[in-house]
This record gives C-alpha cells, sequence and structure tokens, in this order.
C-alpha cells in the first residue's frame, strides 16, 4: 500500500487511534488482575495507559479493505486492551503502515496522528496522555536498504527512544522484529533475513529480557494477509505475546535473560523491578529504587 493510501485510509478512521479495554473476546482469556498489574501503573493515576507504536502491523484501520482481513479497531493493541478486561486499562494506538523507528523526512499528519517516525510517534503519546508503558514494535520496514537496514542504527534508535520514554516516567519495551521472509509466498523479503537476524540479537544484547516482547515468533502461514501482514490469528497470537510480556514486565512471570547483557547505555539495568536501574560506581553496579 502507497504512502499516499495508507494516509488517506488512516486519516478516515484516525478517531480509532485510542480505545479502552472492551469486552473480552471469546476465544481469549484475561491472564491477570488489578492487583497483580497495578505496578504498571507508574503515574498512579489509577489507570494503566499503553502506548502501541509501530507500524502497518500495529496499525489496525486499514485491514478491512485486504481479502482475508478483519474489522477496523481488532489488531493486536485493541486485543490486548480486551485481554486486559476489568482493569483500568487504556490503549492508544499510534501505528502507521511504512512507518520505522528512525527518522523519516515525511512527518505525516500530526493534526490526526499520523507518524512515519517512531520519534514523532512517541512524542504524540508523552504529551497530556500520562503514559505507562510504551511497546515499540517496528523494524519491518527499516531493515529495508532504502530506509536503513543497519542493525546498529536501528537498535541506537530503539535506546534512544526507550531512554526517551523513561524520562517521561514510562516503561520500554522493545519488540523482537519478526522474520517476515519465512512466509512460503515471501520473496522480497527474504533478502531482510540477515538484518533481521542481526537487529534482534542486538535487541537482546541491549535490553534486559523484562523490557522486550518476542515478535519474532514464527507464525503460520495461516496467520498472514499476505507475505507480509498478519490477519486476525495473527494478531491475536501477537496479543497473547505482548500480554505475556506486560505480565513479565509486572514481575507476575519470570522471564530467564539467557545470553542477554543488561547494559543499556547510561547505566545498567536490573532484571527486577521494572522500574530500577542499576547504576555503576566505585564499588560496582548498585540497584537504585524505581522513580
Amino acid at each position: 500500500m502507497g504512502r499516499a493510501a495508507v494516509v488517506f485510509a488512516l486519516l478516515a478512521a484516525s478517531g480509532a487511534t485510542t480505545t479502552r479495554a472492551a469486552q473480552m473476546p471469546t476465544d481469549n482469556r484475561p491472564a491477570t488482575t488489578g492487583a497483580e498489574m497495578s505496578i504498571l501503573d507508574r503515574n498512579h493515576d489509577g489507570q494503566i495507559t499503553i502506548a502501541c507504536l509501530g507500524d502497518s502491523n500495529t496499525s489496525s484501520i486499514w485491514q478491512h479493505a485486504a481479502p482475508g482481513g478483519f474489522p477496523s479497531g481488532e489488531g493486536w493493541c485493541e486485543i490486548l486492551g480486551q485481554l486486559l478486561a476489568g482493569l483500568p486499562v487504556r490503549m492508544i494506538n499510534r501505528g502507521l503502515g511504512a512507518a520505522t523507528v528512525s527518522p523519516r523526512d515525511g512527518v505525516g499528519l500530526p493534526g490526526a496522528n499520523l507518524f512515519f517516525s517512531g520519534y514523532d510517534q512517541l512524542d504524540s503519546v508523552l504529551v497530556g496522555e500520562g503514559v505507562d508503558v510504551v511497546l515499540f514494535a517496528f523494524g519491518t520496514n527499516d531493515v529495508l536498504p532504502e530506509n536503513n537496514g543497519d542493525p546498529s542504527s536501528i537498535v541506537d534508535h530503539y535506546n534512544r527512544l526507550a531512554r526517551r520514554a523513561k524520562s517521561s516516567g514510562a516503561l520500554p519495551v522493545v519488540a523482537l522484529t519478526p522474520a517476515v521472509g519465512l512466509h512460503p509466498k515471501s520473496g522480497k523479503t527474504r533478502r531482510s533475513l540477515a538484518a533481521i537476524t542481526e537487529t534482534n540479537e542486538r535487541i537482546t544484547e541491549m535490553f534486559p529480557a523484562r523490557h522486550t516482547v518476542g515478535f519474532d515468533v514464527v507464525f503460520d502461514a495461516a496467520e498472514f494477509l499476505d507475505d507480509l501482514h498478519l490477519n486476525g490469528a495473527g494478531q491475536k497470537r501477537r496479543a497473547r505475546t505482548a500480554l505475556r510480556a506486560l505480565q513479565s514486565l509486572a514481575g507476575q512471570e519470570p522471564r530467564s535473560a539467557g545470553i542477554r547483557s543488561l547494559r543499556w547505555q547510561a547505566g545498567l539495568w536490573s532484571d527486577g523491578d521494572p522500574g530500577a536501574v542499576v547504576a555503576s560506581g566505585p564499588q560496582g553496579p548498585a540497584a537504585t529504587p524505581p522513580p
């Protein structure tokens, strides 16, 4: 879908970018309680506000026009809100087709909250929205040679954005990039597999396990609309993956860090409390309390 078509479709439905948790879908069950997730209410306003930033697989207002698509507003971000049904949760979806984590020449349509850059998407939710958690789900467009394709630069932008989110009081969660080239219909996307693999390796080296979400899960061919975009079934799988990541972030499910560095540029992260940072000093790392 071309940029003009994407902008037109998203502008027509831009009022659907913010939703509250809806009724639980019949094929999913909530797996958490308010008491368990309350630690994610970082600003203590009585509501957990989660922002989903990303590209066309995060945007959920164009697929209804595609063969085998799903109704508008039923992508993984909105389904995640449904999985948290009964909790004081507010979901914000800023996903936009063709978006990249890195800066772009075109900024989209700010008045309609449509942004092609991760920086612009993040800035749009950090002011006046009371965001507690930011889920970053870019990478698919970034790895293309025409956009950048350099895994080191991609992860550096993730690092900058995550630091910006945390400095504003929100908890960042960075998604591993899906291996879209594994889809049987794929041809042109296979050339990006090496870059995707290296990007994901660098993400797991940069961020602690609790601050990542495994969107690199291998999807079944039946969960795609085409060689790149997820259908309703694929979106549900991604939502369940995101839920497990939030549970881990809240400390409900321990996640093995494996061979991961806890280093994150400005210091070291602890892999315990999601708000705790390990600060280096003369006597070595020492845990500091969450802000």
